[in-house]
């Protein structure tokens, strides 16, 4: 049987582990800040739990797992060994995911949809949801498909992982038409950025623009990729 969310016997609100290949940290607190906040979304209807994890080259053999309650969301810290090796880095990273959702179960979340964040992270989950038959869903974010910066080893992972997870959720259409090019038989459906409508929404007090200057407001890191250059 093909497992989707309909055929699964859940309650009203749904378990849903987050896997994020980006999250923010103390160290750098807005990478990923835009999965953050799609998981708080979640939360609103479903009861979450989100798993990080990164490398770390001082660690033994076996992952290092840092619980929390961040924002009140259960939050898993994985620190996962970095091998010397790269077919044993992504083995790591995929254990420790694996490692993430035991000690989840342990602790009694055991969740009806994993829903990873970015390609790697799909990737590695697959090994998980395979073991213990639930839905993948993938949220795409990364602008590497429209920039065709990937190597085709790469390439060819990612478009295995579309393919193998039950649906694919890119943030625009216009990074959609880049997955459905990569992967034809993957399911797609366009699921933008979440926006918090308390803190961003139009101001009806605002006085009216009678020059009809054009205003442009830009939120993203000052760096290269984000093509700010090409905005001014």
């Amino acid at each position: 049987m093909t497992l989707t969310v309909a055929n699964i016997d859940t309650p009203q609100r749904l378990r849903v582990l987050h896997i994020a290949a980006w999250y923010p940290t103390p160290s750098n607190p807005v990478a990923g800040i835009f999965i953050r906040e799609h998981v708080k979304a979640t939360a609103l209807f479903n009861d979450v739990a989100v798993v990080y994890a990164e490398s770390c080259r001082r660690l033994g053999f076996k992952p290092r797992i840092n619980e929390s309650v961040e924002e009140g969301i259960l939050t898993l810290r994985v620190l996962y060994p970095r091998l010397p090796v790269p077919k044993g880095r992504f083995a790591s990273y995929a254990l420790s995911i694996e490692a993430a959702y035991r000690h989840l179960k342990t602790r009694g979340f055991s969740p009806h949809i994993i829903h990873a964040h970015v390609w790697p992270a799909a990737a590695a989950a697959v090994f998980t949801a395979r073991i213990h038959a639930k839905p993948l869903l993938l949220s795409e974010h990364s602008s590497e498909f429209p920039r065709k910066v990937q190597k085709p080893r790469n390439r060819r992972i990612a478009a295995a992982v579309f393919r193998r997870c039950h649906l694919v959720c890119p943030v625009s259409e216009y990074l959609a038409s880049f997955l459905r090019e990569l992967a034809p038989s993957a399911k797609i459906t366009i699921v933008p950025n979440v926006i918090d409508t308390t803190l961003f929404r139009p101001d009806p007090a605002s006085p009216p623009n009678p020059s009809h200057t054009k205003r442009i407001l830009l939120v993203a890191l000052l760096s290269r990729v984000k093509g700010i250059d090409y905005l001014l």
